[in-house]
């Protein structure tokens, strides 16, 4: 894998750690209060996916478990359907998908990112 491609890895691997320790144990109810931490974890979920999107194909390559699609699908869905940004999606993204997310970019670049 390129430099550039661990990079972006490294990224992914830090914006991921970002939004699990912002959002803390929030809750969806509790997001719908607080802007700062809202926003902040959308921001950091949307650079995940960005840093997935600029991974090249062959670096996309070396890792064909990761859902790759699903990273970048959902920086699209923060960054252009921001008015239907529910806290629920942002909440379950952080809690189901972001766990995994980190311990394969773990397994990749080890424990760079903090």
């Amino acid at each position: 894998m390129n430099k550039l491609d661990q990079d972006r890895l490294t990224d992914m691997l830090h914006y991921a750690r970002t939004a699990v320790r912002l959002l803390g144990s929030a809750d969806a109810a509790a997001l719908e209060h607080d802007d700062r931490t809202f926003l902040s974890v959308q921001k950091a979920i949307e650079n995940v996916g960005e840093a997935a999107n600029q991974v090249s194909v062959e670096g996309r390559t070396a890792m064909p478990d990761f859902a790759w699609s699903d990273a970048i699908a959902m920086r699209h869905r923060l960054v252009h359907g921001y008015k239907a940004i529910l806290p629920i999606v942002v909440v379950k993204t952080v809690r189901n998908d972001l766990p995994d997310l980190i311990k394969a970019m773990e397994n990749v670049v080890g424990d760079e990112a903090s």
